[in-house]
């Protein structure tokens, strides 16, 4: 998980900053895929033409994205802190 500095963030500071941890990038969407689409982010999407925030124009599949995620997120967590998450 990476703050949402940007291109400040590399490898070598997620490194050294959560040990143990693996850089996973995210296929077409990034975080964006993560959104939920309800009224407002419809709404956010008609006036912002450089993003798609519902997904229209995303090239993966946002369930198996974010299940992925989880998958991974959970394994870490317990493998770290031992806090046996189960999905």
């Amino acid at each position: 998980m990476a703050p949402a500095v940007g291109s400040a963030i590399t490898r070598d500071s997620l490194a050294k900053n959560i040990p143990d941890s693996e850089l996973n990038l995210l296929p077409s969407g990034g975080h964006l895929i993560f959104f939920q689409c309800n009224a407002i982010i419809k709404i956010v999407d008609w006036f912002n033409t450089d993003l798609t925030h519902c997904g229209t124009q995303f090239a993966a599949d946002r369930r198996e994205v974010r299940m992925g995620i989880a998958t991974i997120a959970t394994e870490f967590f317990d493998r770290t802190i031992g806090a046996g998450l189960a999905l």
